[in-house]
């Protein structure tokens, strides 16, 4: 899917100008992430924002004791949020 296309999916995006899409999709990079990557660790600071164009994105937080970090929701296709 083009960059143009995933701007005019988003719930929250497509309601943008033309124009202003325009200038987004010129600051767009595509990324391919491997199953498991950690795109920020809680604390650091949020630089970025992610487009989900296929695929799920999973937020979880790390719990004391060793156990399995805590799923906090799953952002799909077309969502987005900042990291």
């Amino acid at each position: 899917m083009s960059a143009r296309a995933v701007l005019d999916k988003g719930i929250y995006l497509s309601s943008l100008s033309d124009e202003f899409k325009d200038d987004l999709v010129k600051m767009m990079v595509s990324f391919d992430a491997p199953e498991g990557h950690v795109f920020i660790k809680e604390g650091d600071p949020i630089d970025s924002f992610l487009i989900v164009d296929s695929g799920s994105l999973v937020r979880t937080k790390e719990v004391s004791g060793g156990e399995s970090p805590l799923e906090i929701d799953v952002i799909g296709v077309g969502k987005h949020m900042g990291i």
